[in-house]
Parts: structure tokens; sequence; C-alpha cells
């Protein structure tokens, strides 16, 4: 096939159809689409992001059981099926490595999340109550995405914590 199609196809796809994705709430074909060009645009860089993520969750595949495990036991017996992880998706490490100029995975703060979803507004707000009473929160991590909604409708409250050792 011709290189330079392809190319132009994966830059396509980054700056047009994977927006596109997201807005309309497709994310993990966005994340498809993402994963896909930056293949065909940096393949040496998608096979080190790809490469050392598979390491590192493998790594920490115990740690992120137990600290899943830990948040449900503090939080009320309606919400521990809510908790899970998640691992942040290549592209988004590959664009993180690069906007911060570092050489590892092991250098971005969240590329592992634990989850807890529920419907409720008020739920949310007690949660994160029970989260910052029993681990040391970083005030300078936190994001309120549920007072200031992102552009395509997400609500959620981030924040970073210490205290799963």
């Amino acid at each position: 096939a011709d290189p330079a199609k392809a190319r132009r196809i994966a830059d396509e796809s980054l700056s047009i159809y994977a927006p596109i994705a997201a807005r309309l709430g497709l994310y993990a074909f966005k994340e498809q689409m993402e994963t896909l060009a930056l293949r065909e645009l940096d393949l040496d860089g998608y096979l080190q992001v790809t490469g050392e993520l598979a390491h590192y969750t493998l790594e920490q595949e115990q740690f992120l059981t137990q600290s899943v495990a830990k948040v449900r036991e503090i939080l009320p017996e309606k919400y521990r099926e809510s908790v899970s992880y998640r691992v942040k998706k290549p592209y988004s490490i590959y664009r993180k490595l690069k906007q911060y100029s570092v050489q590892s995975i092991r250098d971005i703060y969240d590329v592992f999340a634990l989850r807890i979803i529920v419907d409720d507004i008020s739920d949310c707000y007690a949660i994160l109550g029970i989260i910052h009473g029993h681990f040391t929160p970083l005030s300078e991590r936190f994001k309120d995405f549920i007072a200031v909604p992102k552009p395509n409708g997400y609500q959620s409250l981030h924040t970073t914590v210490l205290g799963f050792e």
C-alpha cells in the first residue's frame, strides 16, 4: 500500500475522526482509531508504549486488585461493585510522554486509575469525602467536572490520593 496515503489517513483520523467520535461518546472507537494511527505514524513510539504498558500492567496487577479491594472495604455496600480500574490507552500515554518530555510511562501519574461509577451526583461527592477521609488527597490533582462539565457533557470528579502502599 501507499505509505503517504496511510500517513494522511492516520493524520486525518487523529485530527478529525477521533475527536468526532469522542464528542459523540464513542470512546472505544476513538481509542482504537488513535492506537492504529499511532502505529502508522510512529511505529517505534507505538512499540515502546505498548511494550512498556504490557509489562507495567502485569507488574501492577496485584497492586491494582488490592487497591480496588481497599476502596470497596471503605464504601457503603451499595457502591462496592461500582469500583474498578482502568488502564490509560497507548495514544494517550504517547502524548503525555511527548508533552512532558519523559522517557518512561513510569514517569506519568495516571497510567492507572480507579473508577467508581454511580448514578447520582450527590453520591459522587459523598464517595469523594469517604476517599479523602481514608487517603491523603493531592489538592493540585483534583478536578471537578461536575461543577464544570467538559464540552461533550462528561461529568466526573478526578482526584489523586496517597496511601495505597
